[in-house]
This record gives C-alpha cells, structure tokens and sequence, in this order.
C-alpha cells in the first residue's frame, strides 16, 4: 500500500486549524507548524489587554485539540524561515520538514506603513502576549499614578493613545474608557477619572471604515459616553519621544501608544520559485 501524502500547515488560526479538522486525514499525514503551541481567539485580544479575560478564556493548546482527532494530526513548534519549492522543504528555527502539500494560513502581521523602528515603542494586539504586554504596562500605569503626588507625573502616566479607528481600536479604547468610567473610581480611589486621557486617532472621516455608517456612528456615540476622545481624519507622520506628530503638524505627548493601524500579511523567503 502506498504511503500518504504529507500535508504541511503553516499557521494554527482560524483557517490553519479548521483546515485539519475538515481535511480527510485517512488520506493524508497532516503536520502543523506555529511559533505558538496554543490557538487563541483574536476577537478578544482586547479584552486581556483591558483585564477583562484571562488568557486561558481565549486559548488552548494545539496538543489537546489534536487529541480529539482520529487520525491525529502532528503539531511541531516553529517560525517558518525559508520554503523550498523545488525541493518541497521549509526550515524552521529547529529542523528542515519535507512535504509533498504545503498549505500557507499564517495569517497577519501589523503594519507600520515603513515607520522605521516604530515597533519597538508602540504596543500591539496581534497575539496572546502582546496583549498580555499591554495589560501589564495600563496596570502599572495605574499603580504608579494612584501613589505619586507629582500632577505632572500622573497626568504623563494616565495618557493613552490608541492608533487606528478600526475594530480592534474601537474595541480597546471603549474597554480602557469602561476602566476610566467604571472601574477607576472604585479600585483606585486616589486617582480621579477625569484625569484619565484616552484618544483615539483615525485617519479617515469616520470610524469602523469596513462597516456600515450607522455602525461607525454608534461606535462613536458609544465611545464619547465612556469619555474617550476621538480625533478623525488625523494621520500619524512619527512617534519619538514620546510625542506623536501628525500630519498636520499638530502633536500629542503620550508614553503610551497602543497601535491598531492596519495589518499586512505574514511574509516568508522562497527559494525556486
């Protein structure tokens, strides 16, 4: 009898792993790549970075999905470095894999639109442990403001700013306006809310472009009743020292930029092709 063909998954998303439940794999050796061994639920990274949900809420490990299936597919840990299409081979970090079907659903990777070195001083939610990474800098932020009694070190430390009018903007900047209108008052009661300041920067005229106007128009609404300032058709041009400069020449001081801008698509090196 001859022996299956090998599928190679790139990617355990949405699409990745749907993928291998829906493959027939009485046909098929199936063997999944990812730098993470967990899927998580994107929708929801914002909701980690604000403290609403804990990580395990929106993620599980790629071994005990894979338990469930029969034939059970294969989950190797790495970051896909080349791929060889002549020679149906991709090399990871750790090893060199041969398949005879290569499936690419690695999904995305922010955009930064070439501001060089940008990455290094904003904040993203593309993952688990960014999203983590966030959470963790708003609730030192939060910590520090409460004890110190220098005005202008509060008022530097409880400044955020959220690039990018888009789902995944709307989504944080309302859950850091839920904690200014909500929350503050109650867990940190040296710190008044109104010393909170949470703007939302979006280049084109409305927010929630991908959706409808009435939606970009409640989202809006939903936003100014959380106390979140939302400045539109402003185009972020650098962000150093700590200060955003726009378009218009107008700047913004703020340590802290969380940045839902846009995305492009995870990119790799092929040989023979």
């Amino acid at each position: 009898m001859d022996s299956k063909e090998k599928i190679v998954v790139v990617g355990g998303g949405f699409a990745g792993i749907n993928f291998i439940k829906r493959i027939d794999r009485n046909k098929y050796d199936v063997l999944l790549i990812d730098r993470n061994n967990y899927h998580s639920f994107p929708p929801l990274f914002y909701q980690i970075a604000s403290s609403g949900l804990d990580p395990a809420s929106i993620s599980f490990p790629f071994r005990r999905e894979m338990r469930k299936m029969k034939p059970r597919p294969i989950y190797n840990m790495g970051e896909v470095k080349t791929i060889d299409v002549v020679e149906k081979k991709l090399t990871t970090q750790f090893e060199t894999i041969h398949y005879d079907k290569l499936v690419i659903a690695a999904g995305t990777i922010n955009n930064y639109f070439n501001m060089t070195d940008l990455y290094k001083y904003v904040y993203t939610l593309k993952s688990t442990s960014e999203a983590l990474r966030c959470r963790n800098e708003i609730l030192d932020r939060l910590e520090r403001a409460s004890i110190t009694t220098d005005l202008e070190e509060r008022r530097k430390l409880l400044s955020f700013v959220v690039i990018g009018g888009g789902p995944t903007g709307v989504e944080v900047a309302g859950a850091i306006g839920e904690m200014k209108r909500y929350i503050i008052h109650r867990e940190y009661p040296r710190i008044n809310p109104d010393e909170v300041q949470i703007i939302l920067v979006e280049g084109s005229d409305r927010l929630l472009q991908v959706m409808s106007p009435s939606a970009s128009r409640h989202a809006l609404e939903y936003l100014k009743s959380l106390m979140v300032d939302v400045h539109l058709q402003r185009r972020m041009q650098s962000y150093e020292d700590n200060v955003l400069t726009f378009s218009d020449g107008t700047k913004i001081y703020s340590e802290m930029v969380i940045w839902t801008a846009g995305v492009t698509g995870v990119t790799f090196e092929f040989k023979g092709a």
